[in-house]
């Protein structure tokens, strides 16, 4: 019997002596901004089972540089639909407030967070004492390169860095997250787009696991990061949100 299958079998037996069924841990109240969320983690709970499915033990787990790809694209499908079908411009002006102040944290300030770690390990590569100060300088020279913005107008703003968890958790994710945030909208366009293979090229990503190089399989995916045009898909995208939201504001 192939890898593959004896792993089919061990997590079926698994899952029977439980009694139970695959399952998301959710705090849902019934917000936006848990609809949101129930539909990223089923994005990756769908990864997770298309790659267990697909690959045996050896190559099913997959790295969180591609992990994000499947759980954001579910994001940029439930923000159409609801966008289609609000039922009040409030609600669709709402909606289009949340997804340009979305890419603004999850794309802008992750991006602007990871040059932040990059220059953080520069002061170590050069022998410089890592202290408070000297990462808040970082900090506020970022905000200002970034956004325009003084963030020492801001009593505890400098020191932003350190209530970050993810810098002291997970190095050098905010990178990988700004990353596969770009690749997952590239692809996302593809689809909306009707390119021939769009779709099953994706679900080829999810099936993979872990099984290449994460930029080789969202190359494959029909996101080539090496490509300035895979990370203009995030550009795009926002520009569609303003016009849109320009365009509904000046509506009656």
């Amino acid at each position: 019997m192939p890898a593959c299958g004896i792993c089919k079998r061990i997590r079926a037996i698994f899952f029977r002596s439980l009694r139970v069924s695959p399952f998301i841990l959710l705090n849902h109240d019934e917000t936006l901004s848990s609809v949101f969320t129930l539909a990223h983690e089923a994005g990756h709970s769908a990864h997770t089972m298309l790659a267990n499915d697909h690959q045996p033990l050896a190559t099913a787990d997959y790295t969180i540089f591609v992990a994000e790809i499947a759980s954001t694209f579910n994001e940029h499908v439930l923000l159409d639909y609801l966008v289609k079908h609000a039922e009040t411009k409030e609600q669709k002006i709402s909606l289009l407030e949340s997804a340009i102040n979305g890419i603004l944290s999850t794309f802008y300030r992750q991006t602007l967070f990871a040059t932040y770690e990059y220059r953080a390990n520069e002061l170590v590569q050069k022998g410089i004492p890592i202290t408070a100060d000297a990462l808040s300088k970082i900090m506020i020279e970022l905000y200002d390169h970034y956004y325009g913005l003084d963030i020492r107008k801001e009593h505890y703003k400098p020191y932003v860095w350190a209530y970050i968890p993810h810098f002291f958790h997970t190095p050098f994710y905010v990178y990988q997250y700004a990353t596969s945030y770009s690749a997952s909208l590239k692809i996302y366009q593809n689809v909306r787009l009707n390119k021939p293979n769009a779709m099953k090229d994706f679900l080829g990503l999810l099936k993979s696991g872990g099984n290449d190089y994460p930029v080789n399989q969202a190359s494959e995916a029909g996101a080539d990061l090496t490509e300035k045009e895979t990370f203009m898909a995030v550009i795009n995208r926002l520009n569609d949100l303003i016009d849109e939201l320009e365009k509904t504001l000046e509506s009656r």
